[in-house]
């Protein structure tokens, strides 16, 4: 017969109220008076597998002064995700306990099991790292000023994890501390990578932060070590053919070959990161021999993995795609219907894109500039805008002489442009049809990529 549970109470700030709880149960409080009456979910597990949306731990709504309770069953420690409105928590739980928070006067406070753990994450920015400043609150120009903003967050982030040392579980200390050191690798790598920055526009030895890059114990994946893992090898291919001009093909045929032998005897890890980035191939690219060469070794790899049983679903949903013509009608900035098969006869170049889009707006330079490499060609350049209003729109194609085809798409079109062009994976994003209206691709090269050029030269020629 299961013992009575103990009862007991916490102070903090606020009189908690007295929670139970049971084994495989962590009953969890929060109190957040600006979230008063909004609804709530916290998930575990986001994945490719179920699409990022994660798994469903509890769903509800705030009450009138902002507090909700629930109970969450947890298999073992692990972070879970709170989403309050537009805001989210990344949190850390395990099999049961009792766990208190508190937002008082915008400071959030914890009390009760796995207290430790999540006043560190509140404390380091782990917990809500949208509130660190993004790649675009820094200009090209100041890679240095973006590299020591890392430097200097990694040295807090340790100091708390030190004062905190002795109060926090093994498996949270572990992977926070992995997460810390490869999220400033990565995000160093990344700021280059999104600027499109040539090794003449960086500080002498910028590159010198990946000496401090480690290859971690099987089968311990965290996010910012599968970002580091991918970026690190493709750095490693760079410092291969750096007096060489090496196509994509190539280099990404090389990276796999670099990890093969980095992680030889880390199978689990490179089951991982392998299924990854082939997802990202089929999702983003459009090389199918490369990718079916590489679909192909992993399956043989890796015949009972999860990940080859979803390759082979997203590769067949993509090349079910191709081939077929899109059918649909949007306004311009007249306020006047076009239609996409208006334009049959001309090899469309689609740009997917949003006022709101700072990567997108990167790209426009280099779009004008490819809009007038083809000006007396049979090209469309066709600029579709999502989740803006219509002000934003216009301002937006003023600010950056946007002066091909700009239509605008509306919230009942997502679902339809999501569907035959995949818009959730993210923007910008680029697909091209051919001169009869069939869609070849929803992965083309962007505007500032070296080999636009001669892609959509090649599609003329078709």
């Amino acid at each position: 017969m299961m013992q009575a549970h103990r009862i007991f109470s916490l102070t903090l700030v606020l009189l908690f109220t007295i929670i139970t709880y049971g084994y495989g149960d962590i009953v969890v409080k929060f109190k957040l008076p600006s979230a008063k009456n909004l609804a709530y979910r916290i998930i575990s597990n986001p994945s490719v597998f179920n699409d990022y949306k994660g798994i469903i731990l509890s769903t509800g709504k705030l009450d009138s002064v902002g507090e909700f309770t629930t109970s969450l069953k947890l298999d073992k420690e692990k972070e879970v995700v709170l989403f309050v409105g537009n805001q989210y928590y990344n949190l850390w739980f395990g099999e049961n306990g009792s766990f208190n928070m508190v937002e008082d006067q915008h400071t959030l406070k914890f009390a009760g099991a796995y207290a430790s753990e999540n006043e560190v994450l509140y404390q380091t920015k782990l917990m809500q790292p949208y509130t660190l400043p993004g790649y675009m609150a820094f200009t090209k120009a100041q890679v240095e000023n973006h590299s020591k903003m890392l430097d200097s967050l990694e040295q807090h982030r340790m100091a708390v994890l030190g004062d905190y040392r002795n109060k926090l579980s093994p498996s949270f200390y572990i992977q926070t501390i992995q997460e810390v050191i490869n999220f400033s690798l990565y995000k160093k790598s990344q700021f280059v990578m999104i600027y499109d920055m040539k090794s003449t526009e960086l500080p002498v030895n910028y590159y010198d932060f990946w000496k401090r890059f480690k290859v971690l114990p099987d089968g311990v994946i965290s996010k910012n070590y599968l970002g580091a893992i991918g970026d690190y090898t493709q750095f490693l291919v760079k410092e291969k053919f750096s007096n060489t001009n090496v196509d994509r093909v190539t280099a990404i045929k090389t990276q796999f070959k670099l990890m093969d032998s980095l992680f030889f005897d880390k199978p689990k890890t490179l089951e991982v990161v392998q299924g990854e980035l082939i997802l990202f191939y089929i999702q983003y690219m459009d090389e199918v021999a490369m990718i079916s060469a590489l679909k192909s070794n992993y399956e043989t790899k890796y015949p009972n993995s999860p990940y080859t049983e979803l390759l082979e679903a997203k590769w067949l949903k993509k090349n079910e795609q191709y081939l077929k013509k899109p059918t649909f009608s949007l306004k311009n900035t007249k306020g006047e219907s076009v239609s996409i098969e208006s334009f049959k006869g001309n090899v469309v170049y689609i740009d997917f894109w949003g006022s709101w889009c700072k990567a997108c707006l990167i790209e426009m330079p280099y779009a004008k500039m490819l809009r007038d490499k083809f000006k007396n060609e049979k090209v469309i350049f066709l600029y579709l805008d999502f989740y803006d209003t219509k002000d934003l729109w216009i301002k937006a194609i003023k600010a950056h002489e946007i002066t091909g085809v700009n239509l605008k798409a509306e919230a009942a079109d997502e679902k339809y442009f999501n569907e035959f062009f995949g818009i959730k994976n993210g923007f910008p994003r680029y697909a091209v049809l051919d001169r009869n209206g069939f869609l070849i691709s929803t992965a083309a090269p962007s505007p500032s990529n070296d080999g636009v050029v001669d892609y959509l030269k090649r599609i003329l020629q078709q």
